[in-house]
């Protein structure tokens, strides 16, 4: 590694002082952990070599799958096909005038096969221009009751009780906050059913959680 690489390295490593970091964990089964990271640079040391020290301290216990699953979960209005006379045959009767608008949701099931309950992350696609409501089969709800663009996408945390805009927390539109989890080595239904026509989606990313 030439000098340029190593100084790069270096800043690099700097950045990551005292900050929360993913591990990747190999020791028979492949796991991610959150770690603080610190250094220690010995007063000798420069970027052209030397030996430091680097400390991770686990405040999650929990350990959690290095690879994640993901779904996606898609809405829309269905408004019907409405009143149709342009058959040739006429008007048959009794009329039909199509369906009365009603929400089209797509749900999935979440699977979590590790020994400690797991919270998935729910991220918008696309526009929600009435908002979403995210419903658990055990009848938790999450309802955002605001816009969504596809400009400035939505991410709830349901392990830090948080949404995200953008990288800035905003969690005021939440306006039901019925926190739901993945059970240890159970499952869990989740629908997305949005609150006006839209076409947005929502993606899902979950980790398998070991304690």
């Amino acid at each position: 590694m030439d000098r340029t690489a190593l100084a790069a390295l270096s800043n690099r490593l700097g950045g990551m002082q005292d900050t929360v970091q993913p591990v990747r964990v190999v020791d028979g089964d492949d796991m991610t952990a959150l770690a603080v990271v610190s250094f220690d640079w010995p007063r000798t040391w420069n970027v052209s070599g030397g030996k430091f020290s680097a400390t991770l301290h686990c405040t999650d216990p929990r350990r959690y799958s290095f690879q994640s699953h993901e779904w996606y979960l898609s809405g829309s209005y269905d408004v019907g096909s409405g009143f149709d006379y342009s058959s040739p045959e006429g008007v048959d009767y009794p009329i039909s005038y199509g369906d009365d608008g009603v929400t089209a949701s797509n749900s999935a099931t979440l699977t979590n096969e590790g020994n400690s309950v797991a919270y998935p992350t729910f991220t918008t696609i696309g526009d929600f221009p009435g908002g979403f409501r995210l419903q658990a089969a055990d009848g938790s709800i999450l309802e955002w009751s605001d816009r969504v663009s596809s400009a400035a996408p939505v991410m709830i945390d349901t392990f830090n009780h948080r949404c995200m805009i953008l990288g800035t927390e905003y969690s005021t539109p939440l306006s039901r906050r019925e926190w739901f989890t993945v059970p240890k080595f159970g499952s869990l239904g989740v629908s997305l059913v949005p609150l006006q026509l839209s076409t947005g989606m929502m993606r899902v990313i979950m980790h398998d959680t070991y304690m």
